[in-house]
């Protein structure tokens, strides 16, 4: 910053001159003013003894200061705390309009007011929640938006005090600033903000502090309160947010260097904490004479700032003049916690191809994300070279880039972003905030008689009928009761199946839309790797990490899974354990890990043949493992039949859609729904009575007997009567009842009797076969395989009397003619299959010229 001259223009990057708003500075003087002087008998200097901190076991004042530094806008965080000669080697960035910035800013924060930009910004739920308290104090600050937020902060702040009037340090230091607030108020402070962001947000924190100082001191006075301020052991930060251009990935490039940024995008990797050396401490190793023949140890430290990533070592010593004597003191270092986070854009960005972007993160928004996350980030885009080796300073001339976040926003689905509010999060916070109106409506809602059919009404207005569909995918999405202490799931899957052109990828795109998170994927285009974690070298550290997949990803949403049918078996092998364990284990290149994956799975397939083939049951029509089949708690068969009257109002809703005249007002419009959706999921969880018991148990008794089945066995499992549960749960949770009703378990076993039991209907028994989910096999086409095989054995013990061997061909043309006698017709698929079958149970041998009964 010191490596201009008094004559250069300061400001060589973005605005012209400082002049243009008729003022002048004299840079020599403002820098000398930003150089705090530490008064630590001349601190940590190559030229001294040992200092009474070290000596009886005490931080310098020094470690401590640079302990309190901001850490996410880089060294620039540290420069209140330096000498002269460190400033020196900072990077160059803005000097000589310092002071307007820091007058800008405290002109906004005592003057903004939101009322005054009525038609410009638009006011949040958070605003008017902020403004109804205006009456809790008394002073001119009501008036003024920052002023009241700054009184609520406090208010906050204090009111958490404990007896003995200590302020803890770990609670939130930050202060949320809107940058559309800033650019709606002053265009000139945003623009500087914007460009220059490592060198004002420190001068913002000087004035925020000075600020809050001011009225803590008002807010001591009119509440009464007592407490020492110099017990206080905190300031708050600015945190920006909300910056009204947002930015994409793909399009940053140099210009964009050391400027602030907003991009929109999915976490799919967070790190351990990482610590980030500040400062180096340094002591020297020699020896000097302290007699004739007495030699001592040489007990010189030297404490160096660490600027841009590098550590200059001392590389002799002015004590005991030695050189190449220091080595490093690592348990005097200064750290800050950084965490690395790895976010893609989101799918619906300008970018054909979404860019992954690294994001570190600094104290307090630490840990503010998990992989899954739809989030905002505000941050510096800054670069570091790449070396060639890490132990060399040799350095590419290509750099790689990265985000210093200096705010976090936890953003849901698109509905989700408009139903509720989103906020950057702590550690123990859900991400989701609602206002009391917000709340009173969706109470309101929920005491409505008929909001069950309200919400079945208001789910995917567009999608004609279909509503025992509607009605799963809406105990989906509102999901069964949570207990930490039970092991079983509580997400509800969901299976899709049937012929083309029945609306099911549109089912899957509205319950992604409305999911408060989760992941869309397409079969054909997902591996196993894909779907669950892979591993890869870390660009730092070069150790092997974890990077999610898509069930990891949608872990407490819903994954959507198009295609199902698709998908390979590995890939598919893999859903076994995360549809029933909930759980995903790795064990790859020394990694031993099980990953939380408490997702819901809902899937469509189509048939194999592209039609669905009602002369064959639905385990031999779609593509599936029986043993995936059995996972699913609702399997809806969706086929293409012809019913004028629904046809008709199909293509009357189409072309009224094309023609823009579709008037869709269904009772409840997708924000309420989708607010209501995730207030359900956070805040009520019902319990089973004893009559919904009683009633549970009940119709379960009734699947496992029926006389409606094919088999003599048991119908229904131990999976189908936790699905009861689920389901259930879920009904009464859409009325947000405490508690499940003896209607809700009825209404559970009707949905569950509608749907999968309907499902497994054997055509040519027309009876329901659970059989078909243990065996892959209905009971009617087990039988018929057996009569073949029998068939089979009859015909190579007729044909082996002549002949050595009997081939294939003889096989097939006698048990032809034998199904052709009783006017049945063989197909040569089904041949082959029962001659496999029997070459697994060794009942016949394969020869070179043929098969042999054994």
């Amino acid at each position: 910053m010191d490596g201009t001259s008094p004559g250069e223009t300061p400001l060589n990057r973005g605005l012209d001159t400082p002049d243009h708003l008729g003022r002048s500075y004299e840079r020599s003087n403002l820098s000398m003013r930003r150089r705090l002087t530490l008064d630590e008998n001349d601190h940590f200097s190559g030229t001294r003894g040992p200092t009474q901190y070290t000596q009886y076991g005490k931080t310098p004042n020094v470690i401590r200061r640079i302990r309190a530094a901001r850490s996410d806008i880089g060294d620039m965080g540290r420069e209140l705390y330096m000498q002269p000669e460190d400033i020196r080697r900072l990077p160059y960035l803005l000097d000589g309009r310092i002071e307007e910035v820091q007058n800008r800013f405290s002109a906004f924060l005592r003057e903004f007011r939101l009322e005054d930009y009525v038609g410009i910004i638009t006011p949040t739920d958070n605003d008017y929640e902020l403004l109804d308290n205006r009456v809790r104090f008394g002073s001119h600050w009501n008036t003024l938006y920052y002023g009241l937020k700054m009184m609520l902060y406090i208010d906050s702040h204090f009111s958490n005090a404990s007896d003995s009037n200590v302020i803890s340090s770990t609670l939130k230091r930050r202060f949320e600033v809107n940058m559309l607030h800033i650019q709606s108020f002053d265009c000139v402070l945003y623009t500087l903000l914007v460009k220059y962001p490592a060198d004002c947000v420190g001068e913002l924190d000087r004035v925020l502090v000075s600020f809050f100082d001011e009225l803590t001191t008002e807010y001591l006075s009119e509440t009464g309160v007592v407490i020492d301020q110099d017990q206080v052991q905190w300031t708050p930060r600015v945190r920006l947010f909300g910056k009204p251009d947002p930015d994409y990935a793909s399009l940053l490039g140099p210009r964009d260097i050391d400027t602030l940024v907003c991009l929109k995008g999915i976490v799919v990797r967070c790190s351990d904490v990482i610590p980030e050396m500040t400062m180096a401490a340094f002591r020297c190793l020699g020896q000097m004479k302290s007699g004739i023949n007495t030699l001592e140890r040489c007990t010189q430290e030297s404490y160096d700032y660490v600027i841009q990533g590098e550590v200059n070592e001392p590389t002799s010593c002015a004590k005991c003049k030695n050189r190449n004597c220091f080595e490093l003191w690592h348990n005097m270092c200064c750290f800050a916690s950084k965490q690395l986070i790895k976010i893609i854009e989101l799918p619906q960005s300008s970018s054909e191809s979404p860019q992954s972007v690294i994001v570190y993160a600094y104290d307090d928004l630490i840990d503010n994300a998990t992989p899954g996350d739809r989030v905002e980030v505000t941050g510096i885009f800054k670069t570091s070279p790449i070396r060639v080796n890490p132990r060399m300073r040799t350095c590419h001339a290509i750099y790689r880039t990265f985000i210093n976040a200096l705010h976090i926003r936890l953003e849901e689905s698109s509905r989700n972003k408009m139903a509720c509010v989103p906020r950057s999060l702590g550690p123990t916070d859900s991400g989701l905030s609602f206002s009391q109106e917000i709340i009173n409506t969706i109470l309101h809602l929920s005491k409505s008689p008929n909001i069950y059919d309200l919400l079945v009404k208001s789910f995917a207005p567009s999608i004609q009928g279909h509503e025992d569909i509607k009605r799963g995918l809406l105990c989906q999405l509102f999901g069964a009761s949570v207990d930490k202490n039970s092991r079983m799931r509580s997400q509800i899957n969901v299976l899709l199946c049937g012929d083309p052109s029945t609306s099911k990828s549109q089912m899957l795109r509205y319950v992604h839309m409305l999911a408060p998170r989760g992941v869309y994927t397409s079969g054909k285009g997902s591996s196993q790797v894909g779907l669950t974690a892979y591993v890869r070298k870390d660009v730092e550290t070069h150790e092997y990490v974890l990077e999610s997949g898509a069930v990891v990803l949608s872990d407490g949403g819903i994954c959507c899974i198009d295609e199902f049918d698709k998908m390979d078996d590995f890939a598919k092998s893999i859903l076994h354990e995360v549809m029933e364990q909930q759980t995903v284990t790795i064990a790859k290149a020394g990694i031993v890990a099980t990953l939380n994956a408490r997702t819901a799975i809902l899937a469509s397939a189509n048939p194999i043949n592209s039609r669905y083939d009602k002369s064959k049951a639905v385990v031999e029509n779609i593509n599936l493992a029986p043993s995936l089949f059995s996972r699913f708690d609702l399997i809806y068969l969706v086929l293409d039949c012809i019913e004028p009257s629904v046809d008709k109002a199909i293509a009357k809703r189409l072309c009224n859609s094309f023609a823009g005249t579709d008037d869709e007002n269904p009772p409840i419009d997708a924000v309420t729904l989708s607010r209501y959706i995730s207030f359900a999921r956070a805040h009520c969880n019902p319990y089973l009575t004893p009559e919904s018991r009683q009633i549970i148990v009940s119709e379960y008794l009734k699947l496992r007997v029926s006389e409606g089945y094919t088999s003599k066995l048991p119908c229904a499992t131990a999976r189908q009567l936790e699905g009861l549960i689920r389901l259930s749960q879920a009904l009464a949770k859409m009325k947000l009842s405490p508690r499940v009703t003896a209607s809700d378990a009825r209404e559970a076993a009707r949905l569950m009797k509608a749907t999968t039991f309907q499902s497994l209907i054997d055509p040519i028994s027309g009876k329901i076969d659970f059989d078909q989910l243990a065996t892959g096999l209905t009971a009617a086409a087990s039988k018929r395989s057996e009569q073949l095989c029998d068939e089979i054995l009859s015909a190579i013990s007729f044909i082996t009397t002549a002949e050595p061997f009997a081939t294939l061909e003889s096989i097939y043309d006698r048990c032809k003619g034998a199904y052709r006698a009783r006017g049945e017709y063989l197909e040569r698929r089904l041949l082959l299959d029962a001659v496999d079958k029997l070459l697994a149970d060794n009942k016949i041998a394969r020869h070179l010229n043929g098969y042999k009964a054994l």
